[in-house]
């Protein structure tokens, strides 16, 4: 990867071409070909109807599969009160929504007795 200062956001990143960083160029490209941008979506619709409509569902069981795989992204690879980074646990603060944070064997043990 070759990093250098876009020129559009100003941020040493990873460069695309055109002086311009990937996420720049790729919106940059999008803005300048929207009529190809929405024939394609529209291309990709009809010949995928039936998946678009069970996207659109809100008990879609791939969405939920999909954030679940996000949330889990979501886990560091360091503690979030001391930043060790041995014997690393995630933190569970709510079971219902999945929703947690990460911290050590020590910060994780804590955080149970208090």
């Amino acid at each position: 990867m070759v990093y250098k200062v876009c020129s559009m956001c100003g941020e040493l990143k990873d460069y695309c071409a055109k002086g311009l960083c990937k996420d720049c160029y790729h919106k940059k490209r999008r803005e300048d070909n929207q009529e190809r941008v929405r024939e394609i979506a529209m291309n990709s619709y009809h010949k995928n109807k039936e998946k678009w409509k069970l996207n659109r569902k809100k008990d879609n069981p791939e969405k939920k599969l999909a954030r679940l795989y996000a949330q889990r992204n979501q886990r560091k690879d360091y503690c979030g009160e001391c930043g060790s980074t041995d014997k690393l646990h995630f933190h569970h603060s709510d079971y219902i929504k999945r929703e947690g944070h990460t911290l050590c064997k020590e910060c994780h043990l804590a955080v149970h007795k208090a």
